[in-house]
C-alpha cells in the first residue's frame, strides 16, 4: 500500500514514474482494446489522501490565485479534453447548448480562448493513456480541464494526472445530491466538479408488456424477455444485486472479497429468471450497455436493463423508464457519473480553469443541458427545472439516496469474476451455489 499523503499536490514531472510506465505506454500504443479497462498499474493500490475537505457553502473559489492576463503575444488558451459524448457539437445531444455555454464564458472573459480536444475512452491513445503520455513527455501541454468518468478520475488522481481541489472549492451546498458529492471525492479530497450522472434503469414498451415488476420476485414471474449486458466485465447489475442482498466487495483490510450467502442469493435471481426465459441466451453475448440498448432498439426484447442516458438522450415515444425492481424490499440502485477535473500545469492559469469549471457545473446551466444531453442532474435545483413531470417524479425517488458505483480497485478485480459466475448460471452450467463457490475461489488467483 502507498504511504499516506501520496496524493498531495506535487510537481507534474516525476522521474520515478517513468521506469514503471514506459513499458505499459509502449504496449498501449501498439495494441488496441474494445472497451476501457483499468491497467494493473492503475488499480494496484488505492489512493489515500489526507487533505481536509473545506466547508464553504457553495462550490466557489475559496483561495485567491493569481490570474493570468492576455499578453501582447496572444490570448490565454484553456484546453479541455472531452470524451466524444461531451463534444460541443450540434450532432451530439446537448452539444449545441454546451457550445453556447463555452461561447458565453469567452464573452464574459475577454482575451480567453477555449480549445476543445475530443479523446476516445478506449483503444490506443485513449483519454487516460493520453494524459499519462503527455504528463511524462510534455507536462506543459497538459489540458487545463478534463472531463472524466468516476473510474478514470480515480486512476488519474492516483497517478497525479489531475489536481486535488481542496481549499479551492467545496461541495457542502446541500443542493448537490449525495451521489454527486461522493463521485467527486476520494476519501476527504475533492478531485472534480460534478457534471453529469448515469445509472441503470428498466426501460420497457408499455404497449407490449404487462404491468411492470416492482420486485425481483415479480420480475422472475413477469414472462417478458429482458436484455442486459450480461457479458460486460464491469458487471454493474450483478454487483448491484449482490450489494442489495447485503454483500460487501472488500474485507476488513480493503482487499477484494465476496461472501458466499449474498453471492448465492444474487446468482439464484439470475438462475430462476433464466429458467423462466426472462433472461434468455441472447443476453449472454451482450458486452456493453450500448449493445444492450441496440438490442432493445432492434426489437430483440421489449424490455432492457441499461444506462439511463441511452433512454434520456432520445426519449423514444413507445418506451418508458422505471426504477430497478427492489429486493427485500430495499431499492436496487447505483449511480455513476462524470467530473470536470483540473489538470492545468500552469499555476497562474488555474484560477481561470477553475472559473470555467464552475461555469460548466452551474446548476442553472445543468438544468437545461442535462435535459438535452440525457444525463442525470447532479444538483437538486437542476431537476426541479426539468420540464417533464413524469421524469421529475421518477428521478426524485432515485437521486437523493442512491449510492455510487464501487471504486475501480474493486470493480476491476471483481467485475469479471461476477460476470463469469452470472453467465454460468444463465447458461445453466452450474447451480448458484457452485458458481458462487467458484467465484470466491478465483479471487485469490485472479
Amino acid at each position: 500500500m502507498m504511504p499516506n499523503g501520496r496524493l498531495a499536490t506535487q510537481k507534474y514531472h516525476h522521474l520515478h514514474l517513468i521506469a514503471g510506465l514506459v513499458g505499459f505506454l509502449v504496449l498501449s500504443m501498439l495494441g488496441g482494446c474494445n472497451s476501457f479497462a483499468l491497467p494493473d498499474w492503475l488499480v494496484a493500490s488505492r489512493p489515500t489522501p489526507t487533505l481536509v475537505l473545506p466547508s464553504s457553502p457553495t462550490p466557489v473559489v475559496t483561495q485567491a490565485l493569481p490570474i493570468s492576463s492576455p499578453t501582447p503575444s496572444g490570448p490565454i488558451v484553456l484546453t479541455i479534453w472531452v470524451p466524444p459524448q461531451f463534444n460541443p457539437d450540434p450532432s451530439k445531444p446537448g452539444g449545441d447548448f454546451l457550445a453556447d455555454r463555452l461561447e458565453q464564458f469567452k464573452l464574459e472573459n475577454p482575451g480567453i480562448l477555449i480549445n476543445i480536444r475530443v479523446k476516445s475512452l478506449s483503444g490506443p491513445a485513449n483519454l487516460l493513456d493520453s494524459l499519462m503520455t503527455t504528463l511524462l513527455a510534455a507536462p506543459d501541454a497538459m489540458p487545463s480541464l478534463v472531463i472524466l468518468p468516476r473510474n478514470m478520475m480515480e486512476a488519474a488522481a492516483l497517478k497525479e494526472m489531475v489536481l486535488p481541489l481542496n481549499g479551492l472549492i467545496s461541495l457542502d451546498d446541500e443542493g448537490w445530491y449525495p451521489y454527486a458529492r461522493q463521485l467527486a471525492s476520494i476519501n476527504d479530497s475533492i478531485y472534480g466538479f460534478p457534471f453529469a450522472g448515469d445509472g441503470l434503469m428498466l426501460i420497457l414498451r408499455p404497449a407490449k408488456t404487462s404491468t411492470p415488476p416492482r420486485t425481483w420476485e415479480e420480475l422472475i414471474l413477469w414472462n417478458e424477455p429482458i436484455v442486459f449486458a450480461a457479458a460486460d466485465p464491469k458487471a454493474y447489475l450483478p454487483i448491484m444485486l449482490y450489494q442489495a442482498f447485503g454483500g460487501s466487495l472488500s474485507d476488513a483490510d480493503g482487499h477484494p472479497s465476496l461472501q458466499l450467502t449474498p453471492l448465492t442469493q444474487m446468482l439464484d435471481i439470475f438462475s430462476r429468471a433464466a429458467q423462466q426465459q426472462v433472461f434468455n441466451t441472447s443476453t449472454i453475448t451482450i458486452q456493453s450497455e450500448s449493445d444492450a440498448w441496440q438490442a432493445y432498439n432492434d426489437m430483440q426484447a421489449d424490455a432492457v436493463l441499461t444506462l439511463s442516458s441511452h433512454y434520456l438522450a432520445s426519449l423514444p415515444g413507445d418506451s418508458a423508464a422505471i426504477p430497478l425492481p427492489a429486493i427485500n424490499p430495499s431499492p436496487v440502485s447505483m449511480l455513476d457519473g462524470w467530473l470536470v477535473c483540473l489538470s492545468d500545469p500552469i499555476p497562474e492559469r488555474r484560477a481561470l480553469a477553475i472559473r470555467l469549471a464552475e461555469f460548466l457545473v452551474d446548476p442553472a446551466f445543468l438544468a437545461e443541458w442535462s435535459q438535452q444531453a440525457g444525463y442525470l442532474p447532479t444538483h437538486s435545483s437542476s431537476l426541479v427545472a426539468w420540464k417533464n413531470q413524469s421524469l421529475r417524479n421518477l428521478l426524485s425517488g432515485i437521486l437523493p439516496n442512491a449510492p455510487i458505483i464501487p471504486d475501480a480497485y474493486l470493480t476491476s478485480s471483481l467485475g469479471p469474476i461476477l460476470r463469469d459466475a452470472t453467465i454460468q448460471v444463465l447458461e445453466r452450467n452450474q447451480s448458484p451455489l457452485q458458481a458462487a463457490q467458484d467465484a470466491i475461489n478465483r479471487i485469490g488467483t485472479h
